[in-house]
């Protein structure tokens, strides 16, 4: 059963570095293995830097940065899907990005966007009979994982040559960005 948790926990929190990295994918003009380790890594780290930071930080961050945390996290990824999408309609989008326009600071922003809701897992994370370090192991695992499969997954849809990608990316990043104001 603990196992279970364990697995859960790390699963859970990856499913929107998968989503966010298939749009990265997606804007992408040709898949480079590097991009998907640089994803990989990103998200592997921010994921288990927040819920580490969390976990060390429940009392304070739950009375001061608990009220918030919805509103950066919704902000960030607006800001971020808006962007794609107008680039999109400016035809940027038809020249792809070759990898030069996904900044590292586009890469942070995504890493911290989607880590929110692992700070807020972490904080609540000591109430639970759960071994922290599998745990810790298992997030970034996971986050790994969708980071580095995301990419590729999103430039096999890129292939495919379906002229709204990039508007569908910019929109699921807009639509997890209001899912972060609820959940």
């Amino acid at each position: 059963m603990i196992l279970f948790r364990i697995v859960a926990i790390g699963f859970t929190l990856a499913v929107d570095s998968l989503i966010v990295s298939i749009s990265l994918g997606v804007l992408q003009k040709k898949y480079r293995m590097q991009q998907s380790f640089l994803a990989g890594l990103n998200f592997g780290f921010f994921q288990v830097l927040f819920f580490v930071s969390g976990t060390l930080l429940n009392s304070w961050t739950h009375s001061y940065i608990g009220n918030v945390e919805r509103w950066i996290s919704f902000t960030i990824l607006l800001f971020i899907g808006i962007k794609m999408m107008v680039d999109a309609w400016k035809g940027k989008d038809e020249k792809g990005l070759n990898g030069k326009a996904t900044t590292l600071f586009t890469y942070f922003l995504l890493g911290i966007a989607t880590s929110i809701d692992a700070f807020a897992v972490g904080f609540t994370f000591s109430s639970h009979n759960i071994p922290f370090s599998p745990t810790a192991i298992s997030v970034f695992g996971f986050s790994f994982l969708g980071g580095f499969l995301g990419i590729w997954m999103g430039s096999v849809l890129r292939k495919r040559n379906v002229p709204v990608l990039s508007y569908l990316s910019g929109i699921l990043l807009c639509l997890l960005g209001f899912l972060a104001l609820f959940y």
